[in-house]
């Protein structure tokens, strides 16, 4: 059965999300943070549970701006999930996730006819104490109100260069919004070099089981110099010391250049993750003729 998620449910989701490791940390940081007792606007989105009896079985993130994050060793829930996905079709624009839960889900979503626009494979990588390199960056600090104009053109720049999208244009003050919370919750890092900003990265996700690193970015001009391993390692160097134990990114397996240092940085692959770009279309073509229920039993004929 899946039902919303409620303050009540905080503890068993919290273990649900960390008894992997660093997987779903980004859901378990969100519950960690007091998602769970917040309004669904504060929250950012909606969490369901799927539940057999008192036991839980899979947890489900549904973003308002479109994002889908889940987790669920079991495939009847994922393919509840995707249902649940389905029915919410006109606002899923993105999903994101440990490889073969989310190859699974898109399985339902493909045979109602969902179609993606762009799939990423990515390495999820895991840096601690242990691997940590000595790289270091005393220079890096967190960003400040004052740095919003030039942080929102880096921050912009990066997100065009890995998706082929302006968020300004697509987003406009909701992406400004964003980037303005991220500096006010003290999780935006920059490099800031002869009065310009030069690297830029961010925290997605910090609870006590570790963090996640996103948007690592460095101008394009500068890049070769070692910026984004030494920014890197930093970061996780103040996050260990201030005994956070572990600490992940993600990288697309095509970006050679960007994993190399990482990897320098002390990050070791572990799994591959999935993220899928859903093609808005997609969602409107002949949806109104197909029910979740169908949905699941033409996946499960592989018809398409």
């Amino acid at each position: 059965m899946l039902k919303p998620l409620a303050a009540r449910h905080a503890e068993a989701a919290y273990a649900f999300l960390t008894a992997h490791g660093l997987r779903d940390v980004f859901l378990a940081s969100k519950i960690h943070e007091g998602a769970l007792t917040l309004p669904d606007g504060a929250a950012q989105g909606r969490f369901l549970g799927a539940w057999a009896g008192e036991r839980l079985e899979g947890v489900m993130f549904l973003g308002h701006g479109g994002l889908v994050v889940f987790a669920s060793e079991l495939a009847h829930v994922r393919k509840r999930f995707a249902e649940r996905a389905w029915e919410e079709r006109a606002r899923v624009r993105l999903i994101v996730g440990e490889w073969n839960q989310v190859t699974d889900f898109w399985g339902h979503l493909t045979a109602s006819g969902i179609e993606s626009s762009r799939d990423w494979r990515e390495v999820f990588m895991v840096a601690t104490g242990e691997t940590l390199s000595g790289d270091r960056e005393p220079a890096l600090r967190l960003a400040v109100s004052s740095d919003l104009d030039a942080l929102a053109d880096l921050a912009a720049r990066a997100y065009l260069e890995e998706t082929g999208l302006d968020p300004l244009a697509s987003m406009g003050e909701g992406y400004l919004r964003h980037l303005a919370r991220n500096v006010e919750e003290k999780n935006s890092y920059v490099l800031e070099d002869k009065g310009r900003l030069v690297f830029k990265a961010d925290l997605s996700a910090r609870c006590p089981a570790g963090a996640q690193i996103v948007g690592v970015f460095t101008e394009p001009d500068r890049r070769g110099e070692g910026i984004a391993r030494r920014g890197v390692a930093e970061l996780v160097h103040r996050l260990t010391d201030a005994g956070t134990p572990a600490v992940c990114l993600f990288v697309r397996e095509d970006n050679l250049a960007a994993r190399r240092a990482y990897e320098r940085a002390g990050f070791v692959p572990s799994m591959h993750y999935r993220r899928l770009f859903v093609e808005p279309a997609s969602t409107r073509r002949g949806a109104p003729a197909l029910s979740a229920p169908a949905m699941g039993e033409r996946a499960r004929r592989g018809t398409p």
